[in-house]
């Protein structure tokens, strides 16, 4: 090279971040370890401080620059990335936030697209970032140094990026793929929908097409995946995503390699007993790497530590882990409620939550001493805080939610134009998303004890059977679930008045047509599901809503039609005057109190 600022991949500073910076240092060992990676030179970070020092280019780089340009082919297009020396980090990504320029084919275009990268260095965006995460060896907002990479554009026909392991299940050995027509960069800015496939190691192919259909062949989705995994032996077996190009030719191309960051310990198991009980209630999703942050960082707000300190309990912690993208909740945390507990309280929903190989019988009854001093400290608790009071929770509750409705709407109306603003929102978002879940945590635990409590007292102590403390628990209730029972038995009760359709249902299922249901049950059905179709017959967000897929509701009628009909009709009030006439009196009386308050809540 001609210019102390100019290195290419052979120069022995390439490989130094400090000169190079790191996208360049991770380009120039994949060239020297037989990659093929488009032809490259970069400004060393060298050049950045002397601009920040002097105002100007350094002297002759202009010059060296624009003869380099030439001979990477600036006539047909080069592209223009920065390359800052604290970027594509495990700690510190700066994913997306410094400039890039594709298809740079005149001499003062590609010298405004430096000088661009130079700028973004200082833009609003990295110094929101530099104040969440300050760089422990510069100065206090002090922005890194920046190399800009200059090269060879690849005008590919597909483009796009790959993961060596899939961020949502790093243990599967899975490589995910995604895949546009033309350049990748509209697939980095998430501006459009790739086609995805999931490559076992193996060379089990599993492909998503991409809306309106097309992507690469089966061959090239492996052969991306295998430059992937290969591309992951550069940075010493850690999980890296690329991004990729094929050429008109046919030829595969990397354009990056850097460490997914957003892996974080999600593979680590931390020490103790671990179960989804209570947190498959939370949330029964798999959490993104973002979520899986936000809900580890907001539990002290709703995993009632803050209130077991305030009786008097030590809860070992953490009290809840994302483990494999799933929320885990701590079973030694069980272990402290039940040793509070007297042994006829111990009821078998809090005691399947204690570590395996521990049992309720083994472990000692509290003292009375200890038993009456937590609860005097839980009692001017209630008397603190509303929220905590069994009589105003439901009021206090539902003023929260107003509130957070509010929040909801402020939020909506947030401009979010500039990088400072979009961030404002997204912080935004995540408070409420806070907020709901600690004014939630108290409604969430009176439910859950209060239908505990219902049960112990029907079953366990007034003999009642499961089926009966069920329709007991579900009566008169206001609730959504059991508005969607009395409509899909008023459904079933329409299809009943036509005994050949209701053969038909029973026997085809969820694969019948809609119009085989006499008009009655046809056009209730259609209001069932303007109504709930947002639903679906699992938690799980991920889960196709009822809207999206009606034949999970023919199944539910078609299963319901199988059965008699007296069995499949909702229960009537005087169904519940019968089964809570079953009760011996004092258990009634008790059970009455607490089934009204259970459905309440």
């Amino acid at each position: 090279m001609t210019n102390r600022y100019l290195l290419n991949f052979a120069d022995e500073r390439a490989c130094d971040p400090g000169y190079a910076g790191h996208k360049y240092l991770s380009l120039a060992r994949a060239h020297r370890a037989g990659f093929a990676v488009p032809p490259a030179v970069v400004i060393s970070a060298e050049a950045d401080a002397f601009v920040r020092e002097q105002g100007r280019w350094p002297e002759g780089l202009r010059e060296a620059l624009l003869v380099i340009a030439s001979e990477l082919g600036l006539a047909g297009g080069l592209s223009v990335r920065s390359s800052a020396t604290k970027e594509d980090l495990q700690d510190t990504s700066f994913a997306g936030q410094y400039a890039t320029v594709l298809d740079v084919r005149a001499e003062d275009d590609l010298l405004a697209a430096v000088e661009t990268c130079w700028a973004s260095a200082h833009s609003e965006l990295v110094q929101a970032y530099l104040a969440q995460k300050p760089l422990e060896d510069s100065p206090a907002g002090s922005a890194p140094l920046m190399g800009v990479v200059i090269q060879t554009m690849v005008h590919p026909c597909w483009a796009g990026v790959a993961f060596s392991r899939d961020p949502m299940a790093p243990s599967s050995g899975e490589v995910v793929v995604e895949a546009v027509p033309g350049l990748g960069e509209e697939l980095v800015s998430g501006h459009v929908t790739p086609a995805r496939a999931r490559i076992q190691r193996e060379g089990g192919l599993q492909v998503e097409d991409r809306p309106g259909g097309g992507g690469p062949e089966a061959s090239t989705w492996r052969e991306i995946a295998e430059l992937a995994r290969r591309a992951e032996g550069l940075s010493g077996e850690k999980p890296v995503d690329i991004e990729w190009a094929l050429d008109g030719e046919g030829k595969l191309w990397l354009l990056q390699a850097r460490a997914i960051t957003t892996l974080g310990d999600s593979e680590q198991i931390p020490p103790g007993s671990w179960t989804r009980q209570i947190a498959d209630d939370l949330w029964a999703d798999q959490l993104t790497p973002f979520m899986a942050e936000v809900m580890v960082r907001h539990a002290p707000r709703f995993d009632f530590s803050a209130v077991a300190g305030a009786i008097g309990l030590e809860l070992p912690l953490p009290t809840m882990s994302v483990i494999g993208g799933y929320l885990y909740v701590n079973c030694g945390s069980i272990r402290p409620l039940v040793e509070l507990l007297p042994r006829a309280l111990r009821l078998k929903e809090i005691t399947a939550l204690l570590p395996p190989g521990s049992s309720a019988a083994d472990l000692p009854a509290p003292r009375w001493g200890r038993l009456l001093g937590a609860l005097a400290r839980l009692f001017a608790l209630t008397l603190r805080q509303p929220l905590a009071n069994l009589f105003f929770c439901e009021e206090c509750s539902r003023r929260g939610m107003e509130a957070i409705g509010k929040h909801l709407r402020r939020i909506e109306a947030m401009p979010d134009e500039t990088a400072r603003e979009a961030l404002r929102r997204v912080r935004a978002t995540v408070a409420v998303m806070g907020d709901l879940q600690e004014s939630n945590q108290w409604a969430y635990g009176y439910a859950t004890t209060l239908v505990w409590a219902l049960r112990w007292v029907c079953e366990d102590l007034g003999g009642l059977s499961h089926a009966g403390f069920l329709a007991l628990i579900s009566g008169a209730s206001s609730s959504i679930t059991a508005s969607i029972e009395r409509d899909v038995a008023a459904l079933v009760s329409l299809v009943r008045q036509d005994p050949l359709a209701a053969q038909e249902l029973s026997s085809g299922g969820r694969e019948l047509s809609l119009e085989a249901l006499p008009r009655a049950a046809r056009d209730a059905f259609g209001r069932f599901v303007d109504r709930y179709g947002c639903r679906s017959r699992h938690r799980t967000l991920l889960s196709r809503r009822w809207s999206e897929e009606p034949g999970e509701v023919m199944g539910m009628l078609a299963l319901l039609l199988q059965g008699d009909e007296e069995r499949s009709s909702s229960s009537t009030a005087t169904d519940r005057a019968t089964l809570l006439a079953e009760l011996p009196l004092h258990w009634r009386i008790v059970a009455r109190l607490l089934a009204g308050k259970t459905r309440r809540f």
